[in-house]
């Protein structure tokens, strides 16, 4: 069977959620326990099925953050971070400081 937490791990990578979130946020905390639940399910189910376990991580990472690879992942993990920069920047310089602009996108 894959290592579900492994991938789950990198798919926290992407999103950065802080420790506080987990522990202050009850919603966040039920989505993030409700998607874990479900991507441990989507294992199982992948492996009862005789998908070979390659196909199956591939399937669960690009189900959680829509690529197959780690390499992939990451790079649009880059992408990602790169355009919430640049909407910063711009929000920034239309508007609002840099800081508003960083508390507006969660950061």
């Amino acid at each position: 069977m894959i290592d579900v937490d492994q991938v789950i791990k990198l798919h926290f990578l992407r999103l950065g959620p802080s420790k506080a979130a987990l522990r202050e946020d009850a919603t966040y905390s039920a989505q993030i326990r409700f998607m874990r639940n479900m991507v441990h399910r989507l294992g199982i189910v992948l492996e009862d099925e005789g998908v070979p376990d390659e196909t199956a991580e591939r399937i669960v990472r690009g189900v959680l953050y829509g690529a197959p690879t780690e390499e992939a992942a990451e790079l649009r993990m880059a992408q990602a971070a790169n355009a919430r920069e640049a909407a910063i920047r711009r929000a920034a310089s239309a508007t609002m400081s840099e800081r508003d602009a960083r508390k507006m996108f969660g950061l």
